[in-house]
């Protein structure tokens, strides 16, 4: 299995819509890991800058979620992300 990471409206960086990362062999990986190391790494590097601020705050206007739940109220960067889950790199969009 994996974790699937879905990216939608991050227009400054160069990731897929949908793309699979394994998990370490315990079975998940921190969310600091798979965005800063692991999505960093394998497919832009500006993907960090874009969704964290210096202190790793959540720029305004972004969200996270792990399987349909907002990440900074479970855990934030040290959530546990386990094999199977689904990720949802996203901006927020909003207007009529």
């Amino acid at each position: 299995m994996a974790i699937t990471v879905i990216s939608m409206g991050l227009l400054s960086v160069e990731i897929p819509a949908q793309v699979a990362v394994e998990p370490a062999p315990a079975g998940g990986i921190t969310l600091r890991s798979l965005i800063f190391d692991r999505l960093a790494a394998l497919h832009d590097t500006a993907l960090p800058g874009t969704l964290f601020d210096a202190q790793e705050h959540l720029k305004p206007g972004y969200a996270i979620l792990v399987n349909g739940r907002n990440a900074m109220q479970l855990g934030g960067l040290d959530l546990l992300v386990e094999d199977g889950s689904t990720v949802m790199l996203t901006a927020m969009v909003s207007g009529g």
